[in-house]
């Protein structure tokens, strides 16, 4: 192989390696990964930072975590205020100057959501872990997720200008799949009966509201803080007079004050449920989780 024949096989094969690089896409939550994965398919590697089995409000930045988001091309953060107590230490650590807030390479969910549960005045510490933004669960809800889908594409093409339109394509067949089920979750969660229950944590409160279920009380007496003995009977109370038939425990937090509730109350069911994609071994996309959390508003086993 004489010099030219050597060039050109050399440019050839670092053209082949340019044009096969992928966007290097890191997540927040598990279920931001899930969205990445099938809205970026085959042009982007994706990693994730928190397991599905997580509570994503108390976490350390961890050394691992550091070094993802160093080498990431685009951060995919949920934002509302969910990693406001590890984030900004990954970042500061990081030194990723592309996937700073307000950059190209950082993409927040929540930007272009209307968020619910937002305070009417001002929080303090004495309220809990109370976001003043707004409840930051925004992808509890399917069609906020179909937002958020769509939005990423529009991102992932501004990065990857080639990919655009494999980007707007594999978008348009997510939309299309959750959208598609939102009718039938509809008619089989009223067809239930169930038009109210008592959850943990505010966590499922974007899926409750979106089908209409009243979120009735919480086992928490303030966000983030461990359920008390006074809680625990005024919430008995709560599901006595209110009538209530079911509590919902998200599945990294313990049930036993609901037990105990529901043995005080009586005629309650109580379902732990995941709230993640990856919350169980076989939630592994957002049809499993809502299909999953109706199921159990149903009484399914899972």
């Amino acid at each position: 192989m004489n010099f030219k024949s050597i060039c050109l096989f050399l440019s050839a094969f670092f053209w082949t390696q340019t044009s096969m690089a992928k966007v290097n896409i890191v997540t927040t939550t598990s279920d931001l990964q899930a969205l990445a994965t099938a809205v970026g398919g085959e042009r982007v590697a994706v990693d994730g930072l928190i397991k599905g089995s997580q509570d994503p409000h108390h976490l350390e930045a961890k050394p691992s975590f550091v070094l993802k988001v160093s080498h990431a091309d685009l951060l995919v953060s949920n934002g509302l205020g969910l990693e406001a107590a590890w984030l900004p230490k990954v970042l500061a650590g990081a030194r990723n100057k592309n996937i700073l807030p307000g950059s190209l390479g950082h993409f927040i969910a929540a930007e272009g959501i209307t968020a619910i549960d937002i305070p009417l005045t001002n929080v303090s510490r004495a309220d809990g872990d109370v976001h003043q933004e707004g409840n930051p669960h925004i992808t509890l809800d399917p069609e906020r997720v179909i937002i958020i889908a769509s939005a990423l594409a529009i991102r992932l093409s501004e990065l990857d200008k080639d990919g655009a339109d494999y980007y707007q394509q594999r978008a348009g067949v997510f939309v299309k799949e959750i959208t598609s089920k939102i009718p039938s979750w509809k008619v089989r969660l009223k067809a239930t009966g169930i038009s109210k229950v008592i959850t943990y944590h505010k966590t499922l409160n974007y899926f409750l509201t979106r089908f209409q279920i009243e979120p009735a009380g919480y086992l928490e007496p303030h966000p983030g803080v461990t359920p008390t003995a006074r809680h625990i009977l005024d919430t008995i109370s709560t599901a006595k007079t209110g009538q209530i038939k079911l509590i919902l425990v998200e599945n990294f937090f313990d049930d036993t004050a609901a037990k105990r509730i529901a043995a005080e109350a009586g005629g309650i069911r109580i379902k732990t449920v995941p709230v993640a994609v990856g919350g169980e071994p076989d939630i592994q996309t957002f049809i499993d989780l809502y299909e999953r959390i109706v199921q159990a508003v149903e009484g399914k086993s899972s």
